[in-house]
């Protein structure tokens, strides 16, 4: 249950930041306001400051093809 309620919690986090994107409530760019949500989301469900760090670091250094 609780991985469920976790997974609302990101749903309606980015679709909120999503709907005031497009009703110009939030005046970012589109690649700015995904960043900043992405790493909203992850301080959100991690579940210490170093899982925060690790998971973010993955992210911003995408893997070499």
């Amino acid at each position: 249950m609780e991985a469920t309620v976790l997974a609302l919690g990101v749903v309606g986090s980015v679709g909120q930041f999503s709907h005031f994107h497009r009703t110009g409530r939030i005046e970012l760019p589109l690649d700015e306001l995904a960043s900043f949500v992405a790493r909203y989301v992850v301080h959100s469900v991690a579940s210490d400051e170093e899982a925060v760090n690790t998971t973010l670091r993955a992210v911003a250094t995408p893997a070499a093809v």
